[in-house]
């Protein structure tokens, strides 16, 4: 069984948080823009930052000609 240590478990509370946070918004854009406006709003931008965050942080991408 993994070890639960006061860091993993922090930091599981804090992505949960911030995961709260974004459900939150996601439900509320709904309810204002409609879904035909903001389910498309939100998949592209989950496209487009999850891409983003695998270059930069993970570095997927080393050069071009991976594309």
């Amino acid at each position: 069984m993994p070890e639960l240590t006061p860091l993993i478990f922090a930091v599981s509370v804090i992505s949960g948080i911030f995961w709260s946070i974004g459900q939150m918004n996601q439900l509320s854009s709904v309810a204002f823009l409609g879904v035909s406006k903001a389910v498309p709003l939100s998949t592209g931008m989950q496209l487009v930052s999850t891409t983003l965050f695998g270059v930069m942080v993970f570095k997927e991408w080393q050069t071009m000609t991976v594309l």
